[in-house]
């Protein structure tokens, strides 16, 4: 698998350059993420925050989905380093552009990530508020994998409070 993903950056750093003298910053910005994700499954989560920082400060205010998903990315990179600070802010300014593009599927994605890093920070009915919103989207969406997961999520939430009764119940 990491000599599809160095291939794959090989790839990416090719068509960054066919792309840059076009000054189509969204797609570049784009092509930026991809290699920030491939550099962040690599395990060069240093290179892979640097890549989104640099992008952050280029891409359109008005590329909505682009900018969602670079700051979607910082959030699991700052998580990945254990900066659960950063990871939050950075989360939110995503799920903050999910809800303003209506973006259902980020809007519940979004919200479990979230809800990871609250639940670490030991803000649990916060969590619980975001594992329940993740929930409410997915069952709507008729995705039983993310019913699943967002069950789970909120039966962990009830061991770590003790509950084993609602425990029991979600599992």
């Amino acid at each position: 698998a990491q000599l599809n993903r160095r291939h794959d950056l090989r790839s990416l750093a090719r068509a960054e350059k066919l792309v840059l003298p076009s000054r189509e910053r969204a797609l570049v910005a784009r092509l930026a993420l991809t290699r920030a994700v491939a550099l962040n499954g690599l395990g060069q989560v240093d290179e892979a925050d640097a890549e989104v920082r640099r992008v952050l400060k280029s891409v359109p205010e008005n590329a909505i989905e682009v900018r969602r998903d670079l700051w979607w990315m910082a959030g699991v990179i700052a998580f990945a380093r254990r900066d659960l600070d950063s990871s939050a802010s950075s989360l939110r300014e995503a799920l903050r552009l999910a809800e303003r593009h209506r973006h259902h599927k980020s809007v519940a994605e979004i919200s479990a990530n979230l809800g990871m890093v609250e639940g670490r920070r030991g803000r649990i009915e916060l969590a619980r508020r975001l594992f329940n919103r993740m929930l409410r989207y997915k069952r709507r969406s008729g995705d039983l994998h993310g019913v699943g997961m967002a069950l789970n999520e909120l039966g962990r939430l009830d061991l770590h409070a003790g509950d084993l009764r609602d425990a029991r119940h979600r599992f």
